[in-house]
Parts: C-alpha cells; sequence; structure tokens
C-alpha cells in the first residue's frame, strides 16, 4: 500500500498525540506528545516502519514500557497501524506565509517541549536507574569515541567498552542537550571507573531504585503484581539466593541480572524445577518481608 509523501504524520489520540516526521530521505522519527511533555519514540527508515512499530512492541522495549507509564490508559485503535488515517502536516490548503508560520511554531515547539521536559523532571547531582544497557562515551555526543574496559579487554583479548544497564545506579553529573554525564554509583566497585556520556533517554526517571543481594528466609510464593491476591507465578525455596530491587512500597522485584537473577531462582509451583529463561516473564514479586540482605 502507498501513501501521500508528507514530511510529516500526526494522529491524535484521547490520550496523547502520535508524531512521525520525516529527518532526512532515509530516516524518520516516530514521537509523541502528553500533557507532561513530548518524547521520541525511535528512528526507523520509513513512514510506515514507524507505525509498524506501535503493532507489534517487544517485552523488553523500553521505549513501549515507557509510553505504557507515561499513559497509564492507552489503547490503540486500528486506526493507529493504517497510516492512511493519519493527518499529514502538510496538507492542503497551499502553504501561504500564516501556514508556513503555524507549522514552523509547531515543529519548534515538539523540539522545545522535548528538550525542556527532558532535563526538567531531571537534577544533576540526584542518582538515578538506567532503562537499558548503553556504552559510555568521552563526550556528549556518537561522534565522541566509546570508553574502553581496559581490564575486562586484557582479559577477553578483544575491545570491550565501558557500560551502564538496569543493574546500576548512577549519579547525574551534567547535561547537555540529549545527553548526561554519570558517574556509577551501584555497584560501588564500578564508582572510580564507570563516568562518561549516555543518552539521556537511557535515564529512567523518578527516584533511584535499591539493588540488593541475598536470600528469602522461608519459602515464599512469587506474584506477578504487588499484591498477594495476583497470581503466583513460582516460589523461591527456602534460603533460596536472590538478586531483588527495592523501590520502597514493601514489595520487592526480582531482578533478571545480578548475582541470582530471576531465571537461576524461582521455581515452578507444580513441577518444582527452575522455570528457566524461556518461561521467566517479569516483573516477578516477593513481599520484602520474606528477604534478608547480604551482609556488605
Amino acid at each position: 500500500m502507498t501513501f501521500p509523501d508528507r514530511d510529516t504524520y500526526m494522529l491524535k489520540l484521547e490520550a496523547c498525540t502520535f508524531f512521525v516526521e520525516r529527518q532526512s530521505p532515509t530516516s524518520w522519527l516516530l514521537s509523541y506528545h502528553t500533557p507532561s511533555g513530548h518524547y521520541h519514540y525511535r528512528r526507523c527508515s520509513t513512514a510506515q516502519d514507524c507505525v509498524a512499530l506501535l503493532r507489534n512492541p517487544r517485552d523488553d522495549d523500553q521505549d513501549w514500557v515507557q509510553l505504557n507509564q507515561r499513559v497509564p490508559s492507552l489503547v490503540l485503535p486500528e486506526r493507529v497501524f493504517d497510516l492512511s488515517t493519519w493527518v499529514g502536516v502538510s496538507d492542503a490548503p497551499p502553504p501561504g506565509e500564516e501556514l508556513m508560520r503555524a507549522r514552523s511554531l509547531l515543529i519548534l515547539f515538539c523540539a522545545f517541549a522535548g528538550t525542556a521536559h527532558g532535563q526538567a523532571d531531571i537534577a544533576v547531582g540526584s542518582t538515578y536507574d538506567i532503562v537499558r544497557s548503553v556504552d559510555l562515551r568521552d563526550g556528549p555526543g556518537e561522534k565522541y569515541p566509546k570508553k574502553i574496559n581496559q581490564k575486562a579487554s586484557d582479559v577477553l583479548q578483544r575491545i570491550e567498552y565501558l557500560s551502564v544497564d538496569a543493574s546500576t545506579t548512577v549519579k547525574l553529573l551534567d547535561v547537555k542537550g540529549e545527553w548526561a554525564e554519570i558517574q556509577v554509583t551501584e555497584p560501588a566497585f564500578l564508582a572510580d571507573t564507570h563516568r562518561g556520556w549516555i543518552p539521556l533517554a537511557a535515564i529512567k526517571r523518578g527516584k533511584a531504585t535499591r539493588k540488593l543481594e541475598g536470600w528469602v528466609e522461608h519459602a515464599c510464593l512469587v506474584y506477578a503484581k504487588k499484591d498477594t491476591k495476583s497470581q503466583a507465578i513460582g516460589f523461591l525455596p527456602q534460603r533460596a539466593a536472590v538478586s531483588v530491587v527495592d523501590d520502597g512500597s514493601g514489595w520487592l522485584e526480582i531482578r533478571m541480572n545480578g548475582l541470582a537473577p530471576a531465571q537461576n531462582t524461582v521455581m515452578d509451583v507444580k513441577t518444582n524445577t527452575l522455570l528457566g529463561k524461556t518461561r521467566v516473564k517479569p516483573p516477578m514479586y516477593i513481599e520484602a518481608s520474606n528477604f534478608v540482605e547480604l551482609s556488605p
């Protein structure tokens, strides 16, 4: 199916407004606007590819996770996936002076809102979680080289780079445009070496969680939600080691990384065997009262 050739498509829903904008002849940007700000989603090679991203999002797609967190009531009707139902910002009437001024203001507003909000909800000196694995760079942009992890490179006999991921907590040192200078604070042994620049989008907004290692005192059920009435998806046997995230809610989320990740610890209630990677479906929670932290 072919569509009219436009530079920008827009689709307004009750909860948010989606944009697909041409960045270059071979690059399109999918973004969305909510009452809290304007956010970039991802770039694609065609406008149709951008729309297709919304139809079958991956379970580990952090952009999709953030969209659902910002718009919890979001329901995507079928017309979202048909680009012909989107409004072309460059539609008729022919571009006169007022139309061109209005279009320029729209693009300027979206760009400003994205940058302003990206910096307004974070603060230099505060600590944050990371939403995806990303390599550290020497400066604020992809033109700067990645920082080499010399110790790992020497051991593995290949080039390895310093990086951060969801298992780390970072302190924000500086912000320049869409890039942030950070330093790892957890785990503490990385603090001296892991400092550099990462995309601002890799930083999770909100208070940083605590990443803990320990075990459970008694056998306990693992739930899909922070509610004992929700579905029990497995259990942890007594004295089982487990890696968790503590957000202060009284519940702990079992991590997919760490010394004792979920795939190596959560047992099937019926078969009494490990769920393993193929059957682990995050998020998974245990009550905090069952957990004992390892001694530092």
